[in-house]
Parts: structure tokens; C-alpha cells; sequence
């Protein structure tokens, strides 16, 4: 069997059917809900279909239900908003909350902290500088009394959104629920009354006041899992199936469609595979923030542990109107999967970002290496879209089967089997980390620049990485010098280096807390490499007998700490397999 016989295997209209089966059967498929139930049997009863062993995985759930949302401005006119109420905010009761009204804009922790927002409703984007989640977790810390989020989409639009603002990653723990909940009530309005308020706010004092009705409850939830082949190694498949009030069809109806697609294609040669294809239609996304992926991580941690090399993620694929190509990856796997997009796509464009946790990457503890992709608009098109890069009508009643585009759905299909083939078939896997390494020792560069670096000795760290990279740097290249058939002893030797680097270095440069548990939605952090030390710049800042100030530091040395046995392991571990091949 060959890639192109796999390829020729997909049908987009086969899939498309299948996108228009979920949406009319299955609307408004929120977790915890009779429609999600059944959406996840249909799952597990189309794979069976199939001939892939399936099962339907049951597990509890903090899922929220919104309630109504009531918001008014009392000055210096009155006025009625229209208004949804964000999922997991925090219930205001019978009383009105009031207060006056400040404009944050993006709602980062910067924009908050200069706006002084302790006691006031806030007003920002609800776009993704920073996510949601991210936004109420700054909000709640700060002390807001409220939050108010304008959707995107064009100026004029009078559509209100859905989402969750649930930071915790997951079901919370006894640590999280305190500490990474929602405490203070967030509503969502239109862009064109968010514009208006932003509008009386550069006049003046605006203050309003607002309710919202909403709970959180625990429920049994369930998702259906696919297994195909039998290998050691296994490539995870994944993206959510709950879904918003509608036919959320591109959002994630597409996604589930092509799964369904891709494993009926695979299963047919399920014994040309090298390793297993683990498939899997998470639930608890939307209402619970990344439940369901974070759940099956829990529950099958030694067999990811040991034998995950690669996780595959779509969502919201084939929008209508979309004419670039955009990635989101861990950069080991960017080599390797941009040589695909070239070669599938033509002369599409292609862009490319480091992958953080945002959407169902629930893998970066384990240290899996990941892909999320799918064709997207231009800058200009998310611009005029209130920064809606999902499309205008994203999270909303108007996300229908109207904005998908049929032959993108065949384009994405092709690149998605490409991606798992490779993944599944070659004898040495694709990740190569030097680039994860090099990306780790460009951010210490910058980091020795500050002030407070000498303070946890960070050059002593920096030393190790650097050891690191070139330790690195070798392994690769004795894996590209094997890249065709080889021994079975030597590709074994290999395949288990590249695996124990991933376990390494990828919780490490993408977490801050480490391997078992999960950064909040979205965290400021993330925008960098090192997360970890993300806030070594503002030691400068801070009294220098401070509490905080001592408090920062010992966090900081804790993560220097982390950094230096992380390098030393990846280098160790290089010169060990090298020696191990004689190179």
C-alpha cells in the first residue's frame, strides 16, 4: 500500500453527508445533554460501521449551563442590552450588580492592571489576545466586578456569542476549583452594542448594571474512542464533538465527519500500519474546557507515556472563504509536516505558529508532539471580522452548513491522511528537536539580558542547554542519515531517543505546570517559550523587599531548576543513544 492508493481511498461527498447527518439528527450537541449522548453513540456506531473497534468512554463532568442574562446601563442614558450569559460564569443571584464600566480593549493582564479595574465591569474583546478563559481568570484576580466581552464579527453585527470562560483545564481539582474558577459574572454582547459602550466610554463615566443566571453541574458525559492496528507505538486522532446551541457545523460537525472518513480509509489497511491510530471525539470542549481529552489522558497515562509519538488535531475544517493554510505545531514536527502542505497544496500559502494550549491539546504533559491545522482567513478578512478567525459567525446560531466549502473539505481530508500516514508507516518518526532546543536557548539569550537572571543563576542553566543543543544537534542527524529502511535494533534505538526527548521538552518548553496536571486556558504565559520564566522581567519592577518580589523568585528558581535537569536529561540522553549506535 502507498500513500496515493490511501488518498484515493477519501470522499469528501461521503464525508459531507456525514457533516449533514450530525447537524439535522444531533443540533445543539452540549455536553452533559441528551443531543451529546446521542451524537457520541452515532460516533461509535459509524466507526463500528466501519470495522475499527470502538468503545463508548463514560466519565464525570463539570459542564455549565447559562441561564439568563440581564444588562442595562443606568448612565448617562438608560438602556436594555441584549445579552447571553458565558458559560461557568459565576451567578450574580437574585441582586443587579452595578458599577461603572471601564474599557480594557484585549483584556490582557497589562491592559487590566493600567485600567485599575478592581470594583468595575470591564469591557474587551471577546477575540483570543488573550482567550476568554484567560481574560476571566486576569478579571477575577484583579477583582473586577464583572465582565462584558464583545463578539467579533463586522461592526454592523447584531449577533450575540456562546463560549465558556472557564479557565481550569479540564475537571478542576481541590486546588483548581479555588483557584482557576470563574468568580465574577461575564456576559457576552453584539460587536455593534460592545462598539457602542466602547463609544460612551471615551465620553465619559458609563455605569449599568447587570444579572446572570448560570450553574455548573457535574454529569455523566461519554465519548466515543476508535482503535485501528495493532503496533506498540500509536498516533493520536482527535477533536471535540460537543458543540454549541445550532448545527455548529464547522464547528467541530467538519472535524468529526473527517474522522469518521479517515478511519473507515485506514481500517482497510490497518495491517500495512507500523503503529496504532487512536481516534478519539472529546466531549466536554465547550462547556467544560478540554474535559473529555484531559480525562482519556488521565486514564491511559502509561500507554501515552510509553508509546504516543504524535497527536492530530481537527478542528473547524473546510471554512468557507479561507485561502491560506495555517499550522499550529510543535516546531519538532514543522519539518515534516510543511514538506506535506507543499506537496498536497500547491501553491496555497502557508503559515506556520508554535502550538500552546489552547483547543483539545491536552497532550503537552505527556510531551506528544502535536498538529493542528487547517485552511484560514487572511489578516485583513480577520480584521474586518472584529478578529474572528474563525469566521464571523463562530460561536453563534449562524454557524451552518452554508460556511463550508465542499472541495475544501476534500483538500483537507488529503492533507490530514497524509500527515497520519507518514506518522503511522515511516521506520524512523519525523520529530527532530533541535529546533525545540534552539528555540529554548534563543529565549535564554534573551532572558540573560535581564536584571533579575543573575539572581537564580540562570547562565548555569544556559550552559546546559547549550551543552543540549549540540548533543541534540547529533542525534538528529544520525536520524536523517537513517531515514530510509533500517535495522529493526537501530530504528528501535532511535524511535525510543526521539520519544524521550519529546517527554522532555515539550512539557518543558510549553508548560509552566510541568508533566500532571494543566496550565489554565490560554495562559499570558504561553506566548513564549519557557513559560516557565515568563515573568523574570518583572522582578525589575517590583520593591525589592517585597513580598511579591520574594515570592516571584522563589517560583523563578524552582522553574531554573526544572530548566537545568530538563536540559541535562535531553543531552544525556543524545550522547547515550549516539554512543549506543557507535556514532
Amino acid at each position: 500500500m502507498s500513500e496515493e492508493q490511501l488518498l484515493a481511498e477519501l470522499s469528501a461527498d461521503r464525508a459531507w453527508q456525514t457533516i449533514e447527518t450530525i447537524v439535522h439528527q444531533f443540533p445543539s450537541r452540549l455536553a452533559g445533554s441528551d443531543s451529546a449522548w446521542n451524537a457520541a453513540g452515532f460516533m461509535h456506531d459509524q466507526l463500528r460501521a466501519s470495522g475499527v473497534t470502538a468503545e463508548l468512554m463514560e466519565y464525570p463532568g463539570l459542564v455549565s449551563f447559562p441561564g439568563r442574562a440581564q444588562l442595562e446601563i443606568v448612565s448617562p442614558k438608560q438602556r436594555t442590552i441584549p445579552a447571553t450569559i458565558l458559560a461557568h460564569s459565576a451567578p450574580t443571584g437574585p441582586e443587579w450588580v452595578e458599577a461603572d464600566l471601564v474599557d480594557v480593549n484585549t483584556g490582557s493582564w497589562e491592559r487590566c492592571e493600567a485600567a485599575g479595574i478592581a470594583g468595575r465591569v470591564t469591557l474587551s474583546e471577546l477575540s483570543y489576545a488573550p482567550p476568554r478563559q484567560e481574560k476571566a481568570r486576569i478579571m477575577s484576580h484583579m477583582g473586577a466586578a464583572g465582565a462584558i466581552m464583545l463578539n467579533w464579527g463586522y461592526d454592523d453585527s447584531t449577533l450575540l456569542p456562546y463560549g465558556s470562560v472557564k479557565p481550569a483545564w479540564g475537571n478542576p481539582d481541590r486546588l483548581t476549583m479555588r483557584t482557576e474558577m470563574p468568580t465574577i459574572p461575564c456576559l457576552g454582547v453584539s460587536r455593534a452594542d460592545g462598539l457602542a459602550l466602547r463609544a460612551l466610554c471615551e465620553r465619559g463615566t458609563v455605569r449599568l448594571r447587570l444579572r446572570a443566571e448560570c450553574s455548573d453541574e457535574w454529569r455523566t458525559l461519554r465519548q466515543a474512542i476508535g482503535r485501528i492496528g495493532d503496533g506498540d507505538d500509536l498516533v493520536i486522532l482527535g477533536g471535540h464533538m460537543d458543540a454549541w446551541y445550532g448545527q455548529s457545523a464547522t464547528d467541530n460537525a467538519a472535524g468529526n465527519a473527517c474522522f469518521i472518513e479517515l478511519a473507515r480509509a485506514f481500517q482497510r489497511y490497518a495491517g500495512e500500519l507500523r503503529r496504532r491510530l487512536v481516534i478519539g471525539f472529546w466531549v466536554g470542549h465547550e462547556t467544560g474546557t478540554m474535559i473529555g481529552s484531559s480525562t482519556f489522558v488521565d486514564r491511559n497515562w502509561e500507554d501515552l507515556r510509553d508509546n504516543a509519538v504524535g497527536y492530530v488535531q481537527i478542528d473547524q475544517p473546510a471554512l468557507f472563504g479561507t485561502t491560506l493554510w495555517e499550522s499550529r505545531g510543535d516546531v519538532e514536527l514543522r519539518d515534516y509536516h510543511t514538506a506535506i502542505e507543499r506537496r498536497l497544496l500547491g501553491e496555497m500559502p502557508l503559515e506556520w505558529g508554535r502550538l500552546t494550549k489552547i483547543g483539545d491539546t491536552s497532550f503537552f504533559g505527556v510531551g506528544i508532539p502535536s498538529i493542528a491545522s487547517r485552511t484560514a482567513f487572511t489578516k485583513a478578512e480577520i480584521r474586518a471580522m472584529g478578529m474572528g478567525n474563525l469566521g464571523w459567525w463562530h460561536h453563534t446560531d449562524e454557524n451552518t452548513m452554508e460556511r463550508l466549502d465542499r472541495e475544501l473539505l476534500g483538500t483537507h481530508l488529503r492533507v490530514y491522511a497524509a500527515y497520519l500516514w507518514g506518522l503511522l508507516t515511516l521506520p524512523i518518526l519525523p520529530a527532530r528537536f533541535t529546533p525545540t532546543v534552539r528555540q529554548m536557548t534563543d529565549r535564554l539569550d534573551t532572558l540573560l539580558d535581564e536584571p533579575a537572571a543573575a539572581s537564580i543563576d540562570l547562565a548555569g542553566a544556559s550552559r546546559v542547554a547549550a551543552e543540549a543543543l549540540r548533543a541534540v544537534q547529533r542525534l538528529d542527524a544520525a536520524a536523517d542519515a537513517r531515514s530510509g529502511e533500517v535495522p529493526n535494533e537501530v530504528a528501535t534505538t532511535l524511535n525510543a531517543a526521539l520519544k524521550g526527548l519529546s517527554r522532555v521538552l515539550i512539557p518543558l518548553g510549553g508548560t509552566v505546570v510541568g508533566r500532571y496536571g494543566h496550565d489554565p486556558y490560554g495562559l499570558s504565559a504561553q506566548a513564549t517559550v519557557l513559560p516557565g520564566l515568563y515573568d523574570l522581567p518583572r522582578v525589575s519592577t517590583l520593591p525589592p523587599t517585597s513580598d511579591e518580589r520574594y515570592l516571584l523568585l522563589t517560583e523563578l528558581v524552582r522553574q531554573r531548576n526544572r530548566l537545568a535537569d530538563g536540559m541535562q536529561q535531553a543531552r544525556d540522553l543524545a550522547d547515550r543513544t549516539l554512543a549506543s549506535l557507535a556514532v
